[in-house]
């Protein structure tokens, strides 16, 4: 009994007459996530009235229950990288919340709300003239914790570059997979039988990296709307 909502990013507002990007059905409850290039999020109610910043936004989708953000910034106070994922504890719309340090040259460098983040990062040992990658799932590296929390360091060595690859998404599991496993279970007990014998085979390879991203280039939200990847 919700209303469906669109946002034109022409113009930075929502609308109920298919323009734009579809955010979903939503309820009188319902928030409206924005996450901005400063490191600030948002909870938007559903306002036809209100006008958006969209050059500074990164990430715009409905508020599900069990979104998380996961974040790559830099802390100007400790001049280092870190990695936090968070899912969202406030209540109050229309509020800027921070979620990297305020400390000067503090930068948000990389949030998403997919569930399996992937990223590559280059960096140099100390001492050494060396370069070395290092491909890293961030919902592996990190619990979920406060949107408070610093998080953890990304990486003991100079960090040089991050680039952003294609989540990583298990592969949806064939129904029929079961039932011909117990087909062939059934036939193996039955020692008159095993000639006729079923033999199934599974992938081995359940998650597949996609396509590399580079870190300086600002990608259009994802067309789904519920998992999208921003760059800054």
């Amino acid at each position: 009994g919700g209303r469906d909502l669109w946002f034109d990013d022409s113009i930075g507002k929502f609308n109920t007459m298919e323009r734009g990007k579809y955010l979903g059905n939503f309820d009188s409850d319902d928030f409206v996530l924005v996450i901005y290039s400063d490191g600030n999020y948002e909870l938007v109610e559903f306002d036809l009235n209100k006008r958006l910043d969209v050059k500074n936004i990164l990430i715009i989708h409905k508020l599900k229950k069990d979104t998380i953000i996961s974040a790559i910034h830099y802390d100007g106070g400790h001049k280092d990288f870190y990695v936090k994922r968070f899912q969202i504890e406030t209540s109050v719309a229309n509020k800027m919340y921070s979620f990297i340090s305020e400390e000067p040259g503090s930068k948000l460098m990389i949030v998403s709300t997919d569930k399996y983040p992937l990223v590559e990062y280059s960096y140099k040992k100390e001492g050494s003239k060396d370069k070395f990658t290092k491909k890293e799932e961030l919902a592996s590296f990190i619990d979920v914790k406060g949107w408070k929390s610093l998080g953890n360091k990304l990486s003991a060595n100079k960090i040089l570059k991050i680039d952003v690859l294609e989540s990583l998404q298990p592969e949806p599991i064939d129904e029929e997979i079961d039932e011909v496993d117990e087909i062939e279970e059934i036939k193996n007990s039955d020692s008159e039988t095993k000639e006729n014998e079923v033999n199934t085979t599974l992938d081995d390879d359940a998650l597949k990296p996609g396509t590399t991203i580079d870190l300086d280039v600002k990608p259009k939200p994802k067309e789904d709307g519920s998992e999208q990847l921003g760059l800054f």
